[in-house]
C-alpha cells in the first residue's frame, strides 16, 4: 500500500493568534506600506514577496507584519518557512496597538485593497481581534474569488473541504475554486488537485494527471509535492520508473523542509549514518 502525503496545509489563511501575556519591547513601527501593494495579483509569487517585504518588521516585533509573512507564505503553500517567524511575538501588545492596526486593516480594506481585504474576511471567519462574523467573512472571500483571487479561491477550497459536509454540489465548487486558485499558480491548490488524481477521490483517478499536477507544485515550492514526485518516480506512476530521479526528488523535499522524505531516503536510498529528524545533511 503507498503511503503518499496526501492533503497537507490547504493554504488556509490564518491570522497569528493573539495571546494573552504582553510583549515587553517597545511597540514596533507600522510594516512600510509597499507590504502590501508589492504587486499582489493574487499569485503565489506575489504572496512570496509580500513575505519577504514583512518579514524584516516581523522580526522587530511589528505582530501585523508578522501575521501578513504568515499568511503570504501560508498561501504560497510554503509552510516549511514558516520556522523563520519568531512565533515569540505573537503576544498581545496593548490594546492601543493592536486598534491602531486594526485600523490600517479597516481602512485598506474600505478603499479596495484586495491584500488586506484577505486578510480582514479571514479576521471576520474566525473571530481574530473583530468580532466574529462567518457570513461576512465569507462574502469577502467570495467576491474576492469571484474577481480570480487565487488566495480567496485557495481558501473556499480548503473551507469546503474541512466542512466534512462533501455532498456533490459542494465538491464541485471546491473542485472550481480549487482549479482558479491553481490557475493562479497557488502550489497548495495545485498539490491538491494531483491528489485528487492520485487517490481517485473527487476526481477520478490518473496518475499522468497527478504526476503532471506534483510537478507543476514542486516546481512552484511545494516540499510534499516534491517527495510525491519521488514515489511516483520510485514506483512509475504516472512515469516510467527511475530509481535516480525518485531520490533526486526526495532528497529536494527533504532539503525543502519536508521531514516525510527522510523516511523514504532512509528506506530505499540508506546513506552511511541513518537520517534523522533535524539533521543538516
Amino acid at each position: 500500500m503507498t503511503h503518499m502525503a496526501i492533503r497537507g496545509s490547504m493554504g488556509l489563511l490564518v491570522l497569528a493568534a493573539v495571546a494573552s501575556t504582553s510583549w515587553s519591547g517597545a511597540t514596533p513601527a507600522h510594516p512600510p506600506d509597499a507590504v502590501a501593494k508589492l504587486s499582489y495579483d493574487g499569485t503565489a509569487t506575489s504572496c512570496r514577496s509580500i513575505a519577504e517585504a514583512a518579514l524584516p518588521a516581523a522580526r522587530q516585533g511589528n505582530i501585523l507584519a508578522l501575521c501578513i509573512a504568515r499568511q503570504a507564505w501560508l498561501a504560497a503553500g510554503d509552510d516549511h518557512r514558516l520556522d523563520r517567524l519568531p512565533y515569540s511575538l505573537e503576544k498581545d501588545v496593548g490594546k492601543e496597538a493592536l486598534a491602531t492596526w486594526q485600523k490600517m486593516i479597516n481602512d485598506k480594506a474600505a478603499k479596495g485593497d484586495t491584500f488586506y481585504l484577505n486578510v480582514l474576511g479571514t479576521q471576520y471567519l474566525f473571530g481574530y481581534n473583530v468580532p466574529k462574523d462567518e457570513a461576512r467573512g465569507m462574502k469577502v472571500w467570495e467576491d474576492l474569488a469571484a474577481k480570480g483571487d487565487g488566495f480567496a479561491s485557495q481558501k473556499l477550497a480548503a473551507l469546503i473541504h474541512t466542512s466534512g459536509d462533501h455532498a456533490p454540489e459542494r465538491i464541485k465548487r471546491m473542485l472550481a475554486y480549487e482549479e482558479k486558485a491553481a490557475e493562479k499558480g497557488m502550489p497548495g491548490a495545485i498539490y491538491n488537485l494531483g491528489c485528487y488524481y492520485y487517490e481517485g477521490r473527487y476526481l477520478e483517478r490518473d496518475y499522468k494527471k497527478a504526476f503532471d499536477y506534483f510537478s507543476k507544485a514542486a516546481a512552484a515550492g511545494h516540499a510534499v509535492a516534491a517527495r510525491n514526485l519521488g514515489i511516483c518516480y520510485l514506483q512509475g506512476q504516472g512515469v516510467q520508473t527511475n530509481s535516480a530521479r525518485a531520490q533526486m526528488w526526495f532528497e529536494r523535499a527533504e532539503d525543502a523542509g519536508d521531514d516525510g522524505a527522510i523516511s523514504w531516503l532512509n528506506e530505499h536510498f540508506p546513506p552511511v549514518t541513518i537520517r534523522t529528524h533535524g539533521d543538516d545533511d
